[in-house]
């Protein structure tokens, strides 16, 4: 599933890694190609826990907080998706769409 934040990263011409669903990187299915997990922060998709969140960050994955927004006053929902990340234990370095403009770039380009 195409996300809105992927779809911003396309738009900016951006490459996107990998933005997938939160069972792709819990337990002996992670795919080495996950390396980004999204937090959806839409009160109906708040689909991925704080435990589930802990695993994934114990095996290398960094995160991505979507307001899945299709309307200005979604984007008010960022808080839910930081209250989720803070429940994974999450520090801002493990989100990459909280880091200054030039590490983000570097962050979301191919290597």
């Amino acid at each position: 599933m195409v996300t809105a934040i992927a779809r911003v990263l396309a738009l900016a011409g951006a490459a996107v890694l990998a933005l997938a669903t939160p069972s792709l990187a819990h337990g002996p299915t992670r795919q080495k190609a996950v390396e980004r997990i999204e937090i959806n922060a839409s009160p109906e998709r708040l689909d991925i826990h704080g435990p589930l969140i802990r695993s994934a960050k114990a095996k290398g994955a960094k995160f991505v907080i979507n307001t899945d927004a299709h309307h200005p006053k979604h984007f008010y929902n960022m808080r839910y998706g930081i209250v989720t990340a803070r429940r994974g234990w999450l520090e801002a370095g493990d989100v990459i769409n909280t880091l200054p403009r030039d590490e983000f770039l570097k962050a979301i380009q191919r290597t």
